[in-house]
């Protein structure tokens, strides 16, 4: 999954005469709709293969329905 993420910060990252820095930041992660893929691989034995199928089906609809709407976060960093 991809995510984007716009932010701004400031800091002090390269110190003189010191091993010591610091920085924060803050912005929004937009992470999007997630999409899932679903398969069956039945083999040679194919008993209850069509009901399987059918159940992973049914189960599919009802993750990706229960994640419709897309993310977006606040990222921190101290």
């Amino acid at each position: 999954m991809a995510f984007i993420l716009f932010g701004a910060g400031w800091g002090n990252a390269v110190a003189k005469g010191t091993n010591w820095s610091w920085n924060v930041g803050i912005g929004i992660l937009y992470i999007g709709k997630p999409k899932t893929t679903y398969s069956v691989s039945c083999g040679a034995v194919q008993v209850n293969c069509l009901r399987l199928q059918g159940d992973t089906t049914i189960e599919a609809a009802a993750f990706d329905g229960d994640r419709k709407e897309e993310r977006i976060g606040i990222v921190a960093q101290f």
